[in-house]
């Protein structure tokens, strides 16, 4: 099972990328499972940074937290979960 660490936004949005192409789900596919718009998918896996992202991160840099991932790669399905 792959485990990341995630520093920062950047980071996680490329993690996010990469675990959709690797399900083989496209991002409309995934805008619709989700209710989002396929502008917004782009937006979080290009690393288009928000306000709460951004803060989020300074504030576990500061208290030295670190987050970690991990996944299993799976193929894609019909969940909606």
């Amino acid at each position: 099972m792959p485990s990341i660490d995630v520093k920062n936004a950047k980071v996680l949005s490329q993690i996010i990328k990469a675990a959709r192409e690797g399900q083989g789900v496209q991002a409309q596919d995934l805008a619709d499972r989700l209710g989002l718009t396929p502008q917004y998918i782009s937006k979080l896996e290009s690393g288009t940074s928000t306000l709460f992202a951004t803060r989020l991160f300074r504030v576990l840099n500061r208290l030295n937290i670190k987050m970690t991932l991990s996944y299993e790669p799976k193929k894609s399905d019909d969940s909606h979960g």
